[in-house]
């Protein structure tokens, strides 16, 4: 599955520089990646919004590449041959419902913890998920640290914030 391995390294990258979202004028805070190894992948990405107009201090924009939908495709040729040469990846976004309080507890809180850049990887992978967690600062400082299926002991003072986190951007999700 040559072509799921491109296809998986296209959207991440894609994620990372939020290429399927349109958010211009607001400063972006967070990003959040989530990636199954054998589901979907969601990405939440955190602005500062550029006006009260939305509603609220913050919007979450919340993408999905419907991964397990491009998986059944791209492994039956037959199917395969009913779409483009070239495969696009089934991803939509959308905003999200998040408490304000919490969206900016979160964001409060990872700003406050102090990290060591390079954490042990001595862990089995077990379930085959992929994590990122993107903070920025300004527009100009930015730290994005990565991590398979279980948090590095190293980054043990975020464990909590990225359960809640995940419980909370599960149970608000739009995605059906």
């Amino acid at each position: 599955m040559t072509e799921l391995r491109a296809l998986d390294a296209e959207v991440l990258q894609a994620f990372r520089s939020r290429a399927y979202l349109n958010n211009a004028g607001s400063e972006h805070l967070m990003q959040f990646v989530r990636c199954l190894s054998l589901s979907d992948w969601f990405c939440w990405d955190f602005f500062k919004s550029s006006s009260k107009v939305d509603g609220g201090e913050f919007t979450v924009s919340e993408t999905r590449w419907h991964r397990s939908d491009d998986i059944r495709i791209l492994a039956h040729p037959v199917e395969r041959q009913k779409h483009s040469q070239r495969f696009v990846a089934s991803v939509d976004a959308r905003l999200l419902v998040v408490d304000e309080a919490t969206t900016g507890r979160w964001l409060e809180q990872l700003s406050e913890v102090c990290l060591p850049l390079s954490a042990s990887s001595s862990s089995i992978v077990l379930d085959g998920v992929h994590y990122e967690l993107e903070l920025e600062s300004d527009g100009r400082a930015r730290c994005r640290i990565q991590w398979e299926s279980v948090i590095p002991t190293e980054w043990a003072s975020i464990e909590p914030i990225i359960a809640e986190l995940t419980s909370v951007l599960d149970a608000a999700s739009t995605f059906e």
